[in-house]
């Protein structure tokens, strides 16, 4: 991807980090619309993939566990597929720990984060760190605060809104975060 595409999806991007989920479907709807019958494109997949975490972030979870499916699919082919999986496991945990299986989460995040750590930029995996604090503090109840907070040291946002598109629509991170 280069120039006014590379431009137009890292602006996709910075939406949804900035909780504007709305116009990030929008935008990552209409490059779907564009690529469809494109398969060659390591572009695919990582839409897709978007589209789960946005969808998942919004709370609309059946929307997210079929374009995790399809991500999943696309991925199956594509050339560079760690980061896509990193990014399909940060959507598989927001769906999940949206319907209440903070304790998997936590017990399949716990087994695979050294390999999440791995493939992932610090524009994902410090928002998937947030949800592995949330987890353990939701699995464990009042006792797992400490690793909460253990997990979260350091992890002060580096800008205004950080996480902003954790919180916005999902009301028990809101609380969480504040």
């Amino acid at each position: 991807m280069r120039g006014p595409d590379r431009l137009r999806s890292s602006n996709r991007q910075c939406r949804r980090s900035r909780g504007k989920l709305g116009e990030a479907i929008a935008g990552f709807a209409k490059v779907e619309k564009k690529t469809s019958g494109f398969s060659g494109a390591n572009l695919r997949p990582g839409n897709a993939s978007y589209l789960a975490v946005t969808y998942a972030l919004r709370g609309d979870l059946d929307v997210a566990r079929t374009w995790l499916a399809e991500a999943e699919k696309r991925n199956a082919n594509a050339p560079f597929k760690t980061v896509v999986t990193g990014i399909v496991a940060f959507a598989q945990a927001i769906v999940e720990l949206r319907e209440g299986r903070d304790a998997e989460v936590l017990g399949w995040l716990d087994q695979r984060w050294r390999g999440l750590e791995g493939s992932l930029t610090g524009t994902v995996l410090r928002p998937f760190t947030v949800l592995r604090a949330f987890a353990a503090a939701r699995a464990g109840g009042e006792r797992e605060i400490g690793s909460a907070q253990r997990i979260l040291q350091g992890l002060a946002p580096i800008r205004s809104g950080e996480f902003a598109m954790l919180e916005v629509e999902w009301a028990e991170m809101q609380r969480f975060l504040h």
